[in-house]
């Protein structure tokens, strides 16, 4: 799984739990630092809205936020985080 934990001014931290198939134990997590770069400066800068509107941060641990989107689907919006399924 992956999911963006927060968005700052010019970055964003996105997070991944890698889950083993026959039990759904949690074998690695990971988290990283994405930031906007100007290809002009090579320098920072702010995460366009077209991009952060597109998001939610829904903070360390998805959990709770899956349990309620999978209940009431027109409260909440899974479109950055969909598991995937396991083959």
């Amino acid at each position: 799984r992956t999911w963006v934990a927060e968005f700052k001014l010019v970055r964003s931290r996105r997070k991944y739990a890698i889950f083993r198939k026959s039990d759904g134990a949690v074998v690695a997590t990971a988290e990283t630092n994405w930031a906007f770069v100007s290809t002009e400066t090579l320098r920072p800068v702010k995460i366009p809205r077209e991009v952060s509107e597109r998001f939610i941060a829904i903070g360390e641990d998805p959990t709770d936020y899956l349990a309620l989107a999978a209940t009431d689907a027109t409260r909440c919006t899974t479109r950055n985080f969909k598991p995937q399924e396991t083959r």
